[in-house]
């Protein structure tokens, strides 16, 4: 933050703490007079008028009403409303009067940025050719930089930063106070016997529905009330031994009260005012005053409702403050207070006094009144304000927009704001590009006077924006449009450019020189992360250095204070990743030379180069991956590997050839020359019916095999037919499983497909998969209705009991054994049966009695036997015998310090076993597991025997973070705007989706089920739409859908989904009561299990 902002933001917070000052202190001194004067007014009102007195510091001194006192004033100091309206503006409106300025020095060195024009009152969007012919930029040198006006911090400003200091003290004297308290009941205990149960019967007769619970303390502390989620009275039971059965039923009376009156939450309220405002005097009468009024009201309560004699209450009171005043000191959130009982008793004792157990309904009604005529503000000329866009102008330009869409309904148009880190506009170059598999149709144009910028007609699509201009640091964002949207609030901030520089070198020390960089991309702020592509900076003739003799290379316009994530290439050299690069230090680069790798298309029948080929690399290290790259005139092309790759795949494409060949290195190196034959394609056309009625069957998949390599699939459609166009050749085509449908193993066909010819196959053959029926009982032999019920490793299905606890499920696939479990949604009870698929065509079902779940706990230790921490351990569910077994996956867990992990909610029906990924290469991931023995579950609590490790632990560094990101949207539906630091301790699933994913549609139910099942355990469910669709469609499909858990719409730059690296929907991320993530990428089967076991275990995994 600037020091000029700061100086703004003081001066606006001065201006507004003058006011609130002058208007809170009268309404509190006319307060404090009638309570004082007026002492026989009943002890309910005057807390009243004293609370009305305290949240008239808290309301902003311009909140006008017709009916407020304030209200009739006018504020005559209209710039200094000016200015604080305009710190609240978050994107300025379209303005005229703005003085940008200019860019006249002149310092040589650096040429990568176009140099801005004058701007001219009707922009134009002009190709790339036309601004790439501009000259090149000139950037402010240091010289004039220098020569700027240092502007130093206020007196004003040091003000409001010592009175926040003294402010965020209080606050952390409260915290600190909060937690001592918090440590005493962590050692108190429960009562129990006659106690209880007489503490519940007066709970009742008092009229409180909430459970309260009461706390014996060891320590010896005052009675008090506290909790304002979790109710409790804390009573130290030595005190209580000393107390007859009377005396202690007024002391539980008396804090039953407070909690009765809510002086809890009061409480904290009072205490965030007097941090606030603790300079003013007035602010502490009123706090000392309501300490006092408020125990009066808590007497009042009792004696009312003759809970207690008037003569054995204040026994009680007397006994209990004299047994705390010598042996305890006073808390300072505690609500009996050690002051003098004269007067206190006298009023108790005095018949003539006014008292009441609650505000009368007049008494309510004059309270609102008084409400409505001293919170209210004062009001604001309509002068003052900033004006914001003018309702003529917004009109105009909403039918603009109206016209647009009419005249195009299949374009869209988007603008926006490009301002420098103060706020200010600034002149720049705006880029926008098409995004589909490559940066494609470039547009520019320039900023306005004002800094706005806009592209009038773009199709629909996916956008790169990058903003160019002199003096500041290169920025952009990503940017998703439908047909016929109209998006004007995109706002990109530029800042003061610095230089990013790498030192390269080869693996002997020697300086590289003439390495280039492919891309640099990090994250903008306010966005996603973005890619800098030379490619886009050469198409717009930017200059783009490479490293010089020395092997520095120099790359501009780069903001302060990022981490950078680069990619290096040399034709000599292995293309090279570095993360974590920044502009202040200098970031060193070790290149290797590694083994030459040419990559040959050539078509089959002519032995001609296939120069319209493109080729696609997939492995580690990433640094090699390529994707859609076309090859050189001779149908090459040419890299560079390293010497150890792993799990690299080399593939070939054509738009018209194909070819059934692909090469793949395990770990190893790499061959120098890997040559694929295109051939020319063919037809096969064929139809799977089911031989029992010879009707088609839909969805079943269809693969051509060679080699024992499966080289295309195909679905069939709702007649059952397919296509495939292979490469000309010998194959086999043989019937999978799909839609419930499975092909015999002996269904296999032999087919030779020529060059641009049709060939018609004979009808294939698949069978219909059986139906699992069967039903699920609770323990007591009672249905079990609503339980889950999952069937299916690679592909589960899952259903619901319905209210007999019956189920049907169809097989989808065909598995070798049919393994089918149940689990219940809302107790922590499972079981499961297995049943061959032969026995399910014969028409048994299933039976599945559920049990209580179990709990299973592993170890991970190194040869030696010393416990291994933070490593992270799959379990996995096994189906079958030692002959044929089958694994899934069910979840990830981390070892503790003591080498410890434990899993929760496990059945007993299944057999289960852990395993840790390791390497013998450190630099590359491992694909090797070590693994314990399996296990069949059968005590509560279970043991695994240690797993021993002897190789290095693998290390996933490009999984999503531990910590969850913020959540950044631009609108929502069904609750106002959520914040992570908010839903700290209840479990959170964040479910990205769109209204056109087709699988997003099937998981809604579930997540609807999951929402009305655990909303009131601790499960929040967000769900965070796509940026491409406008928010009135969003709301009319979620409450079509009959949707009720909360929904984000994210931001058009789509800043949510790049926090969490989303590329694909649906995504579902599960992020525990900690801040930290669970579990990502969880399939539909797995969503309900996943989310009943972190709510249901929740007090056990602690």
């Amino acid at each position: 933050m600037s020091v000029d902002t700061i100086n703004s933001v003081a001066d606006a917070w001065l201006f507004i703490m003058m006011h609130m000052v002058w208007q809170s202190t009268v309404v509190a001194l006319l307060i404090l007079v009638v309570v004082y004067w007026q002492d026989h007014i009943s002890a309910n009102i005057r807390y009243a008028l004293l609370m009305l007195a305290l949240i008239k510091f808290v309301v902003p001194p311009f909140f006008a009403m017709p009916g407020g006192i304030f209200s009739q004033l006018e504020i005559s100091n209209g710039s200094s409303v000016e200015k604080t309206s305009s710190m609240i503006s978050v994107l300025p409106p379209e303005r005229e009067n703005l003085v940008v300025p200019s860019f006249e020095s002149v310092t040589p060195g650096r040429n990568d940025l176009p140099v801005p024009v004058q701007n001219h009152p009707k922009k134009e969007v002009r190709s790339t050719t036309e601004i790439a012919d501009l000259p090149v930029s000139i950037i402010p040198s240091a010289l004039e930089i220098q020569k700027e006006p240092m502007v130093g911090i206020s007196s004003i400003a040091w003000l409001m930063i010592g009175s926040l200091i003294v402010t965020l003290a209080f606050l952390l004297w409260m915290a600190k106070s909060s937690f001592h308290l918090m440590r005493i009941i962590a050692r108190c205990k429960n009562a129990d016997g006659s106690m209880r149960e007489e503490f519940r019967e007066l709970t009742q007769s008092m009229g409180l529905r909430r459970r309260i619970r009461l706390l014996l303390s060891p320590a010896p502390v005052t009675p008090m009330a506290y909790g304002l989620i979790r109710p409790t009275v804390i009573v130290p039971a030595a005190m209580l031994t000393q107390l007859s059965a009377t005396e202690q039923r007024a002391v539980f009376a008396h804090e039953l009260a407070h909690h009765r009156r809510f002086d809890p939450a009061a409480l904290w309220i009072q205490g965030f005012i007097r941090a606030l405002w603790w300079f003013h005097p007035v602010v502490w009468m009123l706090h000392r005053n309501m300490q006092r009024v408020r125990e009066q009201c808590c007497d009042d309560l009792i004696v009312v409702e003759n809970l207690v004699s008037k003569d054995e209450y204040c026994a009680a009171l007397v006994r209990a403050l004299e047994w705390c005043s010598v042996r305890t000191r006073i808390l300072q959130l505690s609500a009996l207070q050690m002051r003098p009982l004269q007067s206190r008793i006298t009023r108790v004792l005095n018949p003539r006094v006014r008292r009441s157990a609650r505000l009368s309904k007049l008494a309510w009604g004059i309270a609102i009144l008084l409400s409505a005529a001293l919170l209210p503000g004062l009001a604001l000329r309509s002068g003052d304000a900033v004006a914001d866009v003018p309702t003529t102008n917004k009109s105009e330009q909403q039918e603009n927009d109206q016209t647009v869409k009419k005249s195009n309904p299949d374009h869209a148009k988007i603008g926006g704001l490009i301002l420098d880190e103060k706020g200010n506009p600034v002149e720049a170059i705006v880029h926008c590009s098409h995004v589909i598999k490559k940066v494609t149709d470039y547009q520019s144009t320039r900023t306005a006077a004002d800094g706005r910028f806009h592209f009038d007609d773009i199709s629909a699509g996916r956008y790169a924006l990058t903003v160019a201009a002199a003096g500041k640091s290169y920025t952009g964002t990503y940017v998703s449009v439908q047909a016929g949207q109209i998006e004007r609030n995109l706002k990109l901030i530029v800042s003061r450019p610095e230089s990013l520089v790498l030192k390269i070198q080869d693996k002997q020390g020697k300086p590289v020189a003439g390495v280039e960089y492919s891309y640099v991309s990090w994250n903008v702020k306010g966005g996603s992360r973005w890619w800098l592509q030379r490619e886009s900076l050469e198409r717009l003739k930017i200059n783009c250095s490479a490293s010089d003799a020395g092997g520095r290379l120099v790359i501009e316009g780069i903001p302060a204070d990022v981490d950078c994530k680069v990619l290096v290439k040399h034709q000599d050299y292995v293309s090279s990743l570095i993360e974590n690069a920044r502009t202040s230090k200098e970031n060193s680069i070790t290149l290797e030379e590694g083994v030459p790798v040419e990559i040959q298309a050539i078509e089959a029948e002519t032995g001609k180069p296939a120069t319209e080929a493109t080729v696609n690399i997939s492995g580690y290290p990433k640094s090699i991956n390529i994707r859609n790259i076309p090859v050189d005139s001779e149908g090459k092309y040419r890299t560079r590997f390293p010497i150890i790759s792993n799990l690299v795949d080399i593939s070939v494409r054509h738009p018209s050839l194909a070819t059934t060949e692909w090469a793949r290195i395990h770990s190893g190196t790499a061959h120098s020359k890997y040559e694929f034959k295109l051939y020319r394609r063919g037809t096969v056309h064929g139809h799977v019916l089911n031989p029992e009625n010879q009707m088609p069957c839909s969805g079943v998949k269809v693969q051509l095999i060679s080699n024992r390599a499966i080289i295309l699939s195909s679905f069939t459609d709702s007649e059952g037919r397919f296509e495939m166009n292979p490469p000309s050749g010998r194959f086999g085509i043989v019937v999978g499983t799909g839609n419930g449908f499975y092909g015999e193993d002996k269904n296999w066909k032999d087919v030779h497909i020529k060059p641009g010819e049709t060939t018609e196959l004979e009808d294939l053959k698949a069978k219909r998969l059986p139906l699992i029926r069967g039903v699920v009982l609770l323990p007591n032999g009672q249905p079990a209705v609503n339980t889950l019920v999952t069937h299916g490793n690679d592909q589960p299905q899952s259903t619901l009991t319905d209210e007999n606890g019956r189920f049907e499920l169809q097989m989808m696939h065909k598995p070798w054994v049919a393994n089918i479990m149940a689990c219940h949604l809302t107790e922590k009870l499972s079981s499961g049966v297995s049943l061959s698929v032969s026995s399910l065509e014969e028409g048994t079902e299933a039976r599945i009695q559920l049990e209580r779940e179990s709990m299973l706990i592993g170890s991970v230790v190194d040869t030696a036997g010393t416990p291994l921490e933070d490593v992270d351990v799959t379990l996995w569910s096994v189906y079958g015998d030692k002959k044929r077994s089958e694994f899934r996956r069910l979840s990830t867990h981390k070892t503790d310090a003591s080498g410890e992990f434990r899993s929760w909610g496990l059945s007993r029906h299944q057999k289960y076993q852990a395993s840790v990924s390791v390497t013998d290469n450190t630099q590359l991931p491992g694909f090797v597991s070590v693994k314990s023995d399996t296990t069949q579950l059968t005590k509560p609590v279970q043991r695994l025997a240690p797993i021993k490790v002897e190789s290095q632990i693998s290390r996933n560094h490009t999984q999503t973070p531990d910590s969850a990101a913020e959540i950044v949207c631009r609108d929502w539906i069904n609750s106002d705007e959520l914040n992570l630091d908010s839903l700290r301790g209840k479990v959170v699933l964040l479910d990205f989706w769109a209204t056109w994913c087709g699988p997003c549609m099937a998981d809604l139910p579930r997540l609807q089920l999951a929402h009305e099942l655990y909303g009131e355990k601790g499960l929040v469910i967000i769900g965070l739409h796509n940026n491409s669709v406008p928010t009135d469609e969003v709301k009319a499909f979620v409450k079509k859908r009959g949707l009720t858990f909360p929904i984000g719409l994210d931001t058009l730059s789509g800043e949510t989904c790049g926090n969490y690296n989303v590329n694909s929907y649906p995504t579902k991320i599960l992020i525990g009561r900690d801040g930290r993530i669970i579990a990502t990428q969880i399939s539909t089967a797995e969503l309900l299990p996943i989310l009943r076991r972190n709510v249901l275990y929740h007090n056990d995994q602690k």
